[in-house]
């Protein structure tokens, strides 16, 4: 017997293994696979759902059990498809094993629209649509009729049909969901999901100054909270059009006709405003950042460029100063036009006895007027200084050396000379001694005129 079960299966469902696969868009009409027509097969029809899990039987013996299936001898059609439809089929005969046929998956294939609040909404009505049907997105099980083209007491207070649309005003939270166009035998022709949100502001102000929040579009009685930037727990301002004075805005917050007025911001005023209808919706979020006060832009662009002056400056200097440090060294090296020496230490010469310390003899009485022979080279002139030491002893002269009468110095001598006076060496003076004479004489004239410049 089990072998002619195992060869009616294999001739009768087919000898492949693998399962099905639809897919259909959510509100659309599904066609079971034409195997299964009452014609053909007339034992039951399994479902599990996908999300719970859950079996029933949707089909048996050619009648629907589940009334959203439409079933005739030649095809077995479900109509307005949900998400709940979602799951796997399977069939069986003669209560034997099951086997799953098909896969159902339910694709949303909906034009998403966003609105914000208060705002207005308006689609196209598709040709062949009778009935406008709403469900809600956080109520799936609560649908709404919205319009039936042959019912005119069916209607929404806020919609009307204007030139072919549909048109929705004052958008609030409440109106967020799924508008199904279905025709007469409730297929879904057209599905929209509307999303309504609250509406958006930024304010900046800084430190110590005032902000006009503006009212949102919408009804004029509200609740304004406020919720410090960083924190969770919210603060009532307005209830209705009536400040509460007990926050931290006393004193410095009042409204006015176009909104509410914030004096002598503070840092802590930053956050954020939510105004909400009498039903709870969300109406408006204002974002309130209150900066602390900065100095002008033109004060930083000075001081930036007294810094760059400063730089530029400290470059220059340390440049000079390099150079100057070069620049010495050569100075000093270079050759003057003439040499100034400063005799401390005489070479050591006999010492004669002065008759007086201010005696004075002139050198070189007679000078011959023939030229001397003289070197070429330029004269040097020595740099002395005059000390002026107190009379000494007489020292006398030894035996062995000869003796030169030395240059006495006269009464004369603190008398303006009208010309510096100058030893002259050479062949004609009487009292030169000879060139081959080892004696050696230091003859010394010492004068201020002598130093020159």
């Amino acid at each position: 017997m089990s072998l002619v079960f195992l060869m009616f299966s294999i001739v009768f469902f087919g000898s492949s293994s693998g399962i099905q696969t639809d897919e259909v868009c959510y509100g659309r009409r599904w066609q079971f696979p034409s195997n299964y027509i009452p014609s053909r097969y007339t034992g039951p029809i399994y479902f599990t759902e996908t999300n719970t899990g859950s079996k029933k039987v949707v089909i048996n013996n050619g009648m629907a059990i589940d009334t959203r299936f439409r079933v005739s001898p030649g095809s077995i059609y479900l109509t307005d498809v949900e998400k709940r439809d979602e799951g796997i089929y399977s069939v069986s005969s003669g209560g034997y094993q099951r086997q799953d046929v098909v896969e159902l998956k339910v694709l949303e294939c909906a034009k998403n629209v966003t609105r914000d609040y208060y705002y207005t909404w308006e689609d196209s009505i598709p040709r062949w649509a009778e009935i406008l049907e709403f469900t809600p997105l956080h109520s799936p099980d609560q649908p709404k009729i919205l319009w039936n083209r042959t019912d005119s007491q069916i209607r929404e207070s806020r919609a009307e049909v204007k030139n072919g649309n549909w048109q929705l005003s004052y958008l609030t939270q409440a109106d967020s969901g799924y508008y199904n166009f279905m025709d007469k035998n409730h297929s879904v022709l057209a599905k929209v999901l509307l999303k309504v949100k609250e509406q958006t502001r930024h304010y900046e102000t800084r430190w110590n100054e005032h902000i006009l929040i503006e009212y949102p579009r919408g009804p004029k009685k509200w609740t304004v909270t406020f919720t410090p930037e960083g924190q969770m727990d919210p603060e009532t301002l307005m209830d209705g059009s009536l400040i509460i004075k007990d926050h931290r805005f006393s004193g410095r917050i009042h409204a006015v006709m176009d909104g509410i007025i914030i004096n002598s911001t503070e840092i802590r005023d930053s956050g954020t405003f939510e105004f909400r209808d009498p039903d709870g919706n969300l109406i408006l979020s204002a974002r309130l950042e209150v900066t602390p006060e900065m100095l002008p832009q033109f004060i930083f662009m000075a001081v930036i460029a007294l810094i760059v002056v400063g730089i530029i400056c400290c470059c220059c200097c340390c440049k000079k100063c390099c150079k100057r440090d070069k620049s010495a060294p050569q100075t000093a090296a270079s050759p003057a036009s003439a040499v100034y020496y400063h005799i401390e230490n005489q070479p050591a010469c006999p010492s004669y006895s002065h008759p007086s310390a201010l005696s004075y003899q002139p050198v070189n009485s007679h000078i011959s007027t023939q030229p001397s022979a003289t070197s070429s080279e330029p004269l040097l002139y020595h740099k002395v200084n005059i000390h002026e030491n107190p009379a000494q002893p007489e020292v006398s002269v030894p035996e062995n050396q000869a003796s030169t009468p030395a240059p006495s110095v006269g009464p004369d001598f603190l008398s303006s000379d009208p010309e510096p006076q100058f030893e002259l060496k050479g062949l004609d003076m009487p009292f030169a001694p000879s060139l081959t004479s080892n004696t050696t004489i230091c003859d010394v004239y010492n004068s201020d005129k002598l130093n020159f410049p």
